[in-house]
Formats: C-alpha cells, structure tokens, sequence
C-alpha cells in the first residue's frame, strides 16, 4: 500500500502543474517552471502581459486566449518567447513592439488586425502560416537570423518593397502575394515557388537567382545590381 500511494503521490507532482489555474486577469499554466497564458479574463481594449505570476515568469501566449475581442494595443514582456496560433487575430491592433526574446510566432497569431508597421527583433526565428495576413502592412524588417516564414505569413497586405535576410534560404508560399511589391533585396539561391507574384519567380529563376535588388519599372522586373 505505501508502494502505491507513493507512486501517486509523484505522479500528482509531476502532472499538477500543468492544469489550467487563474487569477483575476489571466487564465494560465504552469509547465516546467514557467507560465504559458491561456486566457484573458477582463475584455479589456488594451492589455499588459506580465512578466510573471506568482515570481514565476511568463514565457508563452498559448492558442487562442484573445481571438475577436476588439483589443486596441498590447504590451508584451521581455523574456516572452512564443506567441500561440491565433493568440490575437480579429482585433483592432494597429502597432505591436515584440521584445528581444521572441522566438516564435505561431500560425494566424496576428490575423486580421490594423497593423501598418513591423520591427522584428533578431531573436525571432519561426513565423507560422498566415501570421500577419489581412493587415495594413506598409513597413515589415525582417531579422537577420529568420529561419523560417510560412506560407501566407504576410499575404494580403501593403508592403511595396521587403529585403529578405540572409539566414533565410526557403520562403513559404504566398507569404508576399497580394502585395503591391515593386522592390525586393533577397540573396542568392533562395527557394520559393508561390511566395512572390509568379513573374518574379521568372524572374529571378532566368537570370540564375542572383543576390540583390530586384526592382519593377513599368510592370517589369529589372536586377538593379547588389
């Protein structure tokens, strides 16, 4: 019998933490020592991630807590590393500051907002499908470090010029169409089928996928040099 009870006793231990808990603001769980918040609980227009809980500190916005809530402006802490799928799409976000420990932005976390301008720290690596798309993006600075863009990550928006980092060698698909584009600094040999509109593919594949500034002068592309 004290066999038994010990066993569950650890088991308890082990799995405790991560059954979803709250206080007056947020609903949130505790995995492996650090929160991931799963819910707001105040309809609130603007919102304030904490840095911690409870002295335990926040690392993560889970799926879905604020989906088609009318939220106006969010702050997010430093020491936030992953924002869920969905976490804030159908809102009213016009500008985002993201700190310089995200890492990862997961699928349609930013759908249908107002954003018009994205700054993304060098720390981020990973942006899901569809993040962005839907916006009023006129400004998007990628890091250098980006790993990878997913497909749809920025359809659908306003950008007339992006520059694509270095450290990122494969583009999702329709990550850029629907987009006014008419100059594009990328390097060389990067892959992509789908991700700009089809005749910069042509483009870019017939003169050998050179690195540099590809610009649209009189509906056609032009290789403007490095």
């Amino acid at each position: 019998m004290k066999k038994l009870l010990i066993i569950v006793s650890s088991m308890f231990c082990v799995t405790f933490g991560v059954f979803p808990q709250q206080n007056d603001f947020f609903e949130y769980e505790v995995v492996d020592g650090t929160i991931t918040i799963t819910g707001f609980l105040l309809k609130e227009r603007e919102i304030k991630i904490p840095d911690e809980i409870d002295s335990i500190p926040v690392t993560a916005i889970g799926h879905f807590p604020s989906n088609n809530q009318d939220i106006t402006h969010v702050v997010f802490p430093e020491g936030l590393k992953s924002i869920g799928g969905g976490a804030f799409s159908n809102n009213r976000i016009s500008s985002i500051n993201f700190p310089d420990s995200i890492e990862a932005i997961h699928t349609i976390a930013f759908q249908r907002n107002f954003l018009e301008e994205l700054i993304l720290p060098k720390s981020l690596t990973h942006i899901g499908q569809m993040t962005f798309i839907d916006n009023r993006l006129r400004t998007v600075i990628l890091p250098e470090g980006i790993l990878n863009i997913s497909d749809g990550a920025f359809n659908n928006n306003l950008l007339t010029e992006i520059v694509i980092p270095g450290s990122l060698t494969r583009i999702g698909n329709n990550v850029f169409t629907d987009n006014p584009l008419e100059k594009i600094t990328i390097g060389e040999n990067v892959e992509f089928y789908t991700a700009f509109e089809e005749s910069f593919f042509d483009f870019y594949n017939e003169n050998g996928k050179r690195a540099g500034v590809y610009q649209k002068i009189d509906g056609a592309w032009v290789f403007m040099g490095q």
